[in-house]
């Protein structure tokens, strides 16, 4: 089997897809005919070659801000316990979903594989009188 290289058009993609993550206009901008930008965007982000210097780009662009995975998760841990200092389960649950994400855990964000995580909250001590009666 003949590995394909990528195409200049396609580079061009990836680097405009990076301005807004938007693949029909990418596609325009890339020099994609307009009528067809939409499927011809699709075909770009789901090709492997794309897909590889998309990484290459998203990864280059991290090193120069000082971003990281690590520094993500850190984020949405700081998140995660600010929630629930203040009782909002539902921003508990968005850091939690949100740090499965960074890892490919979550079955919305594209992964080919199903996984079910549980979230159990610490419980809640409850103060008892004793009454008598």
């Amino acid at each position: 089997m003949r590995k394909q290289k990528i195409s200049d058009k396609q580079i061009r993609f990836a680097q405009e897809y990076m301005i807004d993550s938007n693949a029909t206009q990418a596609a325009t901008r890339a020099g994609y005919a307009k009528i067809s930008a939409k499927v011809s965007g699709h075909n770009c982000i789901t090709n492997y070659n794309v897909k590889q210097e998309l990484a290459k780009l998203q990864a280059k662009a991290a090193a120069e801000i000082g971003f990281t995975i690590e520094r993500a998760q850190q984020m949405y841990l700081e998140d995660r316990e600010f929630a629930s200092k203040v009782n909002q389960a539902g921003a508990r649950v968005t850091a939690t979903t949100g740090i499965c994400r960074l890892y490919g855990m979550d079955k919305d964000a594209g992964g080919n594989r199903e996984q079910t995580i549980i979230v159990i909250s610490p419980r809640k001590s409850v103060e008892s009188e004793v009454i008598d009666g």
